[in-house]
């Protein structure tokens, strides 16, 4: 595949590639079978999920370099935490079924797996805020987990609005910095009163 801009799709168990301009058909892939296939683009890599596993396809080709099972977590969609001028050595955070993980880009192997943020049935949508946090909106809650571990930092119930599925925006620096700002202070708070 040429420099040419394309257009990366994800459709009933197979990734195709498309050129921007015309539309002309470059490459497709065949999946595990799965109606819904996601796709993602990091540089030279397409991460596509079908059937509860992840994929990682060379986007050139559409050749797959490695395929995760994601195991015991099912069948359900998997989402992407789409990171703004992060690069394909850095992690890749995916979610899916209440669970959010780290999977190592190059390798496809898992870094850290959060623990299960609540019922299992509804997606999970993402907002990551640089090398720090993870936004996690599911089955009408949202949560806010340390991106180098997964561990659970806060969660707010969203009381009074149901448990439907949360979607996520804002201003991810304005965001990070607050979340910064409230872990130093609650730090600053712990040792003052250990002293």
């Amino acid at each position: 595949m040429r420099n040419d801009a394309h257009i990366i799709l994800g459709v009933r168990s197979h990734v195709v590639c498309v050129e921007a301009a015309r539309g002309n058909e470059l490459w497709r892939t065949k999946l595990k079978g799965s109606q819904f296939v996601t796709v993602f683009q990091r540089d030279d890599r397409i991460f596509a999920s079908a059937a509860g596993e992840l994929f990682c396809l060379r986007a050139s080709s559409g050749n797959i370099l490695w395929h995760n099972k994601l195991s015991r977590l099912g069948y359900g969609i998997v989402s992407f935490g789409a990171d703004a001028g992060k690069s394909v050595r850095d992690d890749l955070i995916i979610a899916i079924k209440g669970t959010v993980l780290s999977i190592n880009p190059l390798t496809g192997h898992e870094t850290w797996r959060s623990k299960s943020l609540g019922p299992a049935g509804q997606a999970v949508t993402l907002l990551t805020l640089g090398s720090r946090h993870i936004i996690a909106g599911h089955h009408g809650e949202v949560h806010c987990l340390d991106r180098t571990s997964g561990r659970l930092i806060w969660t707010n119930s969203l009381k009074g609005l149901g448990y439907g599925l949360v979607t996520l925006g804002g201003s991810d620096a304005a965001i990070a910095q607050a979340i910064l700002q409230a872990q130093a202070a609650g730090a600053a708070a712990a040792t003052s009163a250990a002293h």
